[in-house]
């Protein structure tokens, strides 16, 4: 079964965070990470749809996303007001999307 491009991007931030202490990142690392696995998701999915395309596996996640910008603030913000190293990671993924898809 296909999965959406939300599921794509919940998998995708979920493998970038789950090998790594996430719990232990300041929010705003964590939210550089997730826009990053975010972008790199979107990439996958833009070459996939060019004809004789294969996206062959990646490396772990090189860099956090720039600090600048502005999807990391909102998530920050997102994160800043919740108790979020509290809940399992796929709980925290799934709601770190959902405030991406709400910003873009």
């Amino acid at each position: 079964m296909a999965r959406t491009p939300r599921e794509e991007s919940m998998a995708a931030i979920t493998a970038a965070l789950n090998p790594v202490t996430w719990r232990c990142f300041p929010s705003h690392l964590l939210a550089r990470r997730v826009v990053a696995a975010h972008d790199r998701q979107n990439l996958v999915d833009l070459l996939r749809t060019v004809p004789g395309v294969t996206v062959g596996p990646w490396a772990d996640l090189p860099e956090p996303a720039d600090r600048n910008d502005p999807r990391v603030r909102v998530l920050v913000d997102f994160l800043d007001s919740r108790l979020w190293r509290g809940v399992s990671v796929r709980t925290l993924c799934r709601n770190l999307v959902t405030v991406l898809h709400e910003v873009a």
